[in-house]
C-alpha cells in the first residue's frame, strides 16, 4: 500500500481490506487536502472499488483538533474532537484549568469554543476527557512577541515636581492587552529603587499619599522609566531614565503657615491701632 503524505516528511498509511471479492479489486482512494493535514483523521470519504467490499480499518482512539493552534489572549479557539463516548460528558481544560464542558453526539463528536485566556507565552496543553476518562490533548502556542516600549512625556527631564507627582507615557497597544509597570531610582542605574508600581491599567500614574517620594533635604533628584507587559508575560524593554527633582511639600506648607499668620499678625495690630486711635479722639 503506498503511504500517504500528511506534512512535508511525514507520512501515514490508511488501512483497509478485502471482505468479499469475486475478482482482483481495482481501488482509488480519494481524499481532500483538509483529511491530508488533520490529525484525527479516521473516515474516509469516497473509495472507488470495481469488483469488491471493502472494510476500512479506523483507530478507535479519541482525538481533538484546535483552530487556530497558536494565537494571542482574547481569540477564541475552536476544539473539535471525534473518538469519545457518545452522549457523554466531556471537560475541556487549559493547563489544567477547565474551561468549558459538553455533551458528545451520539457518535461521540462534539465541538466547543472558549477565549484564550491570559497566560505565559509558549506552549500550553488543551486537554479534553470524558466521563469514561477517555483523554485526548494538543497545545496551543501562546505568542511571544514582545510590546513596543512606552513613550514618556511627563514630568518632563530636568522637571521640579512635588512629592507624589503625576506620570504619564503614550498608551502601548498589543493585541494581547497590556499593563504596565513603574520605577522610581535614586541613580540612572536604578540599583537603589524607592518605588516600584506593578499593574498599572492605564498610560498615566499619579502616586498616592502613601506612596510619597521622602524627601530629608529641600529639594532632591530622582530618576523614573517604565515598561509594558502584555497578557502574555512578554515584557517591552524599559524607557531611558528621566531626570526630575524633588522638593518637599513640607517646605511649601510651612511658608503658607507663615504668610497666613504674618497676614493674621498684621491684622491685628492694625485693628488694635485704629482701636486706640479711636479711643483719643472720644477723650478729646
Amino acid at each position: 500500500m503506498t503511504p500517504i503524505p500528511t506534512s512535508p516528511g511525514v507520512f501515514t498509511t490508511i488501512a483497509f481490506r478485502v471482505v468479499s471479492s469475486g475478482q482482483p479489486a481495482v481501488c482509488q482512494l480519494i481524499l481532500t487536502k483538509a483529511d491530508l493535514y488533520n490529525e484525527c483523521f479516521k473516515d474516509i470519504h469516497d473509495i472507488s472499488c470495481q469488483g469488491a467490499t471493502i472494510e476500512i480499518g479506523a483507530s478507535s482512539a479519541a482525538c481533538i483538533t484546535l483552530s487556530p493552534t497558536h494565537g494571542h489572549v482574547g481569540p477564541r479557539i475552536e476544539v473539535s474532537g471525534t473518538g469519545f463516548k457518545a452522549n457523554n460528558k466531556v471537560t475541556v481544560s487549559y493547563d489544567k484549568v477547565q474551561v468549558i464542558a459538553v455533551e458528545t453526539s451520539d457518535k461521540g463528536n462534539f465541538g466547543v469554543s472558549f477565549s484564550v485566556p491570559k497566560s505565559l507565552h509558549g506552549e500550553h496543553a488543551i486537554v479534553a476527557t470524558d466521563a469514561t476518562g477517555l483523554t485526548s490533548s494538543s497545545t496551543f502556542t501562546m505568542e511571544s512577541t514582545q510590546p513596543t516600549t512606552p513613550v514618556p512625556l511627563l514630568p518632563e527631564v530636568g522637571t521640579k515636581v512635588p512629592a507624589y507627582p503625576h506620570f504619564d507615557w503614550e498608551d502601548v497597544h498589543d493585541p494581547s492587552g497590556v499593563i504596565y509597570i513603574l520605577q522610581i531610582a535614586t541613580d540612572a542605574n536604578f540599583t537603589d529603587i524607592v518605588l516600584e508600581k506593578k499593574g498599572i491599567a492605564d498610560s498615566e500614574y499619579m502616586l498616592t499619599e502613601e506612596e510619597r517620594l521622602k524627601i530629608t533635604t529641600g529639594e532632591a533628584s530622582c530618576f523614573w522609566r517604565v515598561r509594558a507587559v502584555d497578557g502574555a508575560s512578554n515584557k517591552s524593554g524599559w524607557t531611558s531614565p528621566w531626570l526630575l527633582y524633588v522638593g518637599s511639600s513640607i517646605n511649601w506648607v510651612i511658608y503658607i503657615i507663615c504668610a497666613l499668620a504674618a497676614v493674621l499678625i498684621g491684622s491685628l495690630i492694625f485693628w488694635q491701632y485704629r482701636r486706640r486711635l479711636r479711643s483719643k479722639d472720644k477723650m478729646t
